[in-house]
């Protein structure tokens, strides 16, 4: 390793426990084949999901469909990463998340946040910590409570709702939806 005082983070990431801290739980896991954007409509938990297949809307904390537009030509501005939402939210245009860049809130206003590492390319590893914690305390010598998050090479975007009562890791295929109360 190129950066010794960095091996107490990679040990910490690495044997991070794989389950959800209290109070977040999995609402769904929903298949999206050919998933390249993502991004949470302002102010809400729901999400705007574009895919070779066409635009999706999820309501992330019931884990539901709640809109379908099967159209593949729907508009999306790959330089400025927006497209409009549509159906209950058409007047709604998002920032997106993915595959043509962007990114998603990393932290919550209560202070839980999200990390992400890639200690063997291309498999990325995304962690959750609680307020108050990083991945980063381990290189202080200090107790970290951190946990992994389903993520793969194929993660797409990962982050918080505008409102931080929900989560997303988007991959090529698919969405888990990660929700507290």
């Amino acid at each position: 390793m190129h950066c010794p005082h960095l091996k107490p983070v990679v040990e910490a990431v690495l044997r991070a426990p794989s389950t959800l801290p209290v109070p977040w739980r999995a609402s769904a896991t929903q298949d999206v084949g050919g998933l390249t954007d993502v991004d949470f409509i302002s102010g809400t938990d729901f999400l705007l999901v574009l895919s070779s297949q066409g635009r999706g809307i999820y309501d992330c904390l019931t884990g539901e469909r709640v809109a379908r537009d099967r159209a593949a030509d729907y508009p999306f501005d790959t330089s400025s990463l927006t497209a409009p939402a549509f159906a209950d939210f058409a007047t709604h245009t998002v920032h997106t998340a993915g595959l043509h860049g962007g990114g998603l809130a990393l932290t919550t206003h209560d202070g839980w946040s999200i990390e992400h590492f890639v200690f063997d390319w291309p498999e990325i590893i995304v962690t959750l910590s609680p307020p108050g914690q990083s991945s980063e305390y381990a290189a202080l010598g200090r107790p970290t409570a951190i946990h992994r998050l389903p993520s793969d090479s194929t993660t797409r975007a990962f982050g918080f709702s505008p409102i931080g009562r929900s989560l997303v890791l988007a991959s090529s295929s698919d969405l888990q939806l990660i929700c507290r109360a």
